[in-house]
C-alpha cells in the first residue's frame, strides 16, 4: 500500500482495592439532639439512595433482639442490632468508592475510514490536515503519511529491524517516535519522513503527546513522564489514579483541549486525565465501537487517538484494524 518507502539508520549518540478496614462503632451520647439524629439519618439516606436503597427511622425494641447483638441508642428503651450497623458501614463505604468513580460517556461516529488491517497501529497524530501513523513490531515498525479517506500510505519510512515503533507525536516541524525497549527516541523531518536525529531515555516507551511545552510519555505504567524537548531529560513524573486506585497499562496518548487523553492497554476504554494531579476525570467507552467479535486478531486492540483541534473531531482505531474512526464525545 505504500508508494514510497525507506529503511534509515539511526544516528548513534552516547547516552548522557484495598479492603476497608474494620468499623468500630461506639454507643451514641445519650445528650444527642433529635435534630443531630435527623441529620445524620439524612445523610444515610442520601448515600444509600445511590444505591437504590433508603433507612427508615426504625427503632428495634430490646425485647424483639438479645442485648448481645444490640448497642444502645437514644435511650434505654432503644437499640440498634449491631449486624445492621455493620452493614450501613459498608454501604456507606461502597457509596462512597461509587462516588468516586470518574464519569463514562457516549460519543456518537461522525465517519468511518478505510485503514491498514495489517498495521499494528501504536501512535496516530493529525497536524494541519495530514494523519501520521507510527507502526510497530519488530521488522515491520515504520512511520507513515496516510490519506484520510481512502487509507492509503502515501509515504513511509521503516525502522531498523532490531527497532519495535511505538508512540508518536508532532513537535515543531518534526514528529517524534519512541522505541519500545530500545530506549531510543526517533526524530523525523516531517514532510519528507527523513531521519534527523535521534535521543536516549531510560525505561521503556509506549506512548507520546506533547503540550506546546513538554513532550509527555507513557511506558506502560501508571505514571506519565513529561519530558523536556531541549535538553530531553524527565523533569516531572505524574501518577495516575482514579480516587485511591492506581491506572496502569497507559498507552497511546493524546493532547486535547487542555487534558491528557490515553489509551488502556487491552481495553476498549480511552481515559481523560487533569495534568495537573493525575486524576481521571472521565472514561469514554468505545467497546462497540468495533465489536470483539468482528476482530480476527486477539492482538487487535483498542489503539491509537489524534485531534483535529479545527473541526473538533477525534480520530480513533487499533492495531490490525480494518477501519479508523472519526468520533464526536457526548457532552
Amino acid at each position: 500500500m505504500s508508494s514510497c518507502a525507506a529503511a534509515v539508520e539511526v544516528p548513534g549518540i552516547s547516552l548522557g482495592p484495598k479492603r476497608p478496614t474494620a468499623v468500630f462503632l461506639s454507643p451514641w451520647e445519650k445528650a444527642e439532639t433529635r435534630e443531630q439524629e435527623d441529620q445524620r439519618e439524612g445523610l444515610l439516606n442520601h448515600l444509600l439512595a445511590m444505591l437504590g436503597q433508603r433507612v427508615g427511622r426504625r427503632r428495634q425494641p430490646a425485647h424483639l433482639l438479645p442485648r448481645a447483638w444490640c448497642i444502645p441508642c437514644r435511650s434505654k428503651n432503644e437499640w440498634l442490632p449491631v449486624r445492621w450497623l455493620k452493614c450501613l458501614s459498608w454501604l456507606l463505604l461502597a457509596a462512597l468508592a461509587h462516588a468516586a468513580d470518574p464519569p463514562v460517556a457516549g460519543y456518537r461516529v461522525l465517519a468511518r475510514h478505510p485503514h491498514d488491517p495489517q498495521a499494528f497501529t501504536q501512535g496516530l497524530v493529525w497536524v494541519d490536515g495530514v494523519l501520521y501513523e507510527g507502526t510497530g513490531l519488530y521488522g515491520r515498525s515504520a512511520i507513515r503519511r496516510l490519506d484520510l479517506e481512502t487509507g492509503r500510505i502515501e509515504q513511509e519510512t521503516r525502522l531498523p529491524p532490531q527497532f519495535f515503533g511505538e508512540g508518536i507525536a508532532y513537535w515543531q516541524g518534526q514528529l517524534i517516535q519512541l522505541t519500545w525497549r530500545e530506549e531510543r527516541g526517533l526524530i523525523y523531518d516531517a514532510s519528507s519522513l527523513k531521519l534527523v536525529a535521534s535521543f536516549a531515555y531510560p525505561g521503556e516507551g509506549w506512548g507520546l503527546t506533547q503540550d506546546g511545552t513538554h513532550w509527555i510519555a507513557s511506558d506502560g505504567t501508571e505514571t506519565l513522564r513529561f519530558i523536556d524537548p531541549k535538553s530531553r531529560r524527565f523533569i516531572r513524573l505524574l501518577r495516575v489514579h482514579a480516587g485511591d486506585r492506581p491506572i496502569s497499562h497507559l498507552n497511546e496518548l493524546e493532547w486535547i483541549e487542555g487534558e491528557i487523553w490515553a489509551n488502556v492497554w487491552q481495553r476498549d476504554q480511552i481515559i481523560r486525565i487533569d495534568p495537573q494531579d493525575g486524576r481521571v476525570t472521565g472514561i469514554l467507552d468505545l467497546s462497540a465501537l468495533y465489536p470483539q467479535a468482528e476482530r480476527q486478531n486477539p492482538e487487535a486492540v483498542l489503539n491509537g487517538i489524534a485531534y483535529d483541534p479545527q473541526m473538533r473531531r477525534i480520530f480513533v482505531t487499533g492495531k490490525y484494524w480494518p477501519w479508523l474512526y472519526a468520533i464526536q464525545p457526548a457532552q
